[in-house]
């Protein structure tokens, strides 16, 4: 028998031993808050997955949220498709991302460095809001728009 006729069968039974894997979204800019999933990969979500910087506001925050599958999870980041970063480590948590720029989408990938497969993933995306409100109004209670200082958030 050869070589690579024995070597099949131990490299398809490793290949099915992995995690179920998921696929990269091809546009960033349709996929702005959608996170891929698949049952036993884990889950990623942000929170808002669009930053709005109002005025002269330089940086905006977001919070990622993860649940892994396995201790070795990791969640890396890129910017405008960069190199990925570690971003934070461990099965599972919640960390805040506070240096989201106008005009740039980062793309957070929930990474398991045991699994040969595409990443489950959700983007955040940094828009700039130039105009200043009228008098008695400002950009608040998460809004993309003016909303007067003397009413309840909607």
């Amino acid at each position: 028998m050869n070589f690579q006729r024995m070597l099949f069968p131990i490299l398809l039974a490793a290949f099915t031993a992995l995690p179920a894997c998921t696929t990269d979204v091809d546009s960033p800019e349709e996929a702005v808050g959608q996170s891929e999933e698949a049952l036993s990969v884990g889950s990623i979500t942000a929170s808002p997955t669009t930053v709005y910087l109002y005025g002269s506001q330089a940086l905006g925050t977001t919070r990622v949220c993860w649940n892994g599958e396995y201790d070795d999870t990791q969640v890396k980041v890129s910017m405008d498709g960069g190199m990925k970063v570690l971003f934070a480590a461990g099965r599972s948590g919640c960390q805040s991302a506070p240096w989201i720029q106008a005009g740039s989408t980062y793309r957070f990938d929930l990474f398991y460095p045991s699994c040969a497969c595409s990443p489950v993933q959700v983007f955040v995306k940094g828009v700039r809001v130039p105009r200043s409100c009228p008098t008695g109004s400002s950009y608040r209670c998460g809004l993309d728009r003016c909303w007067p200082n003397n009413l309840p958030c909607p």
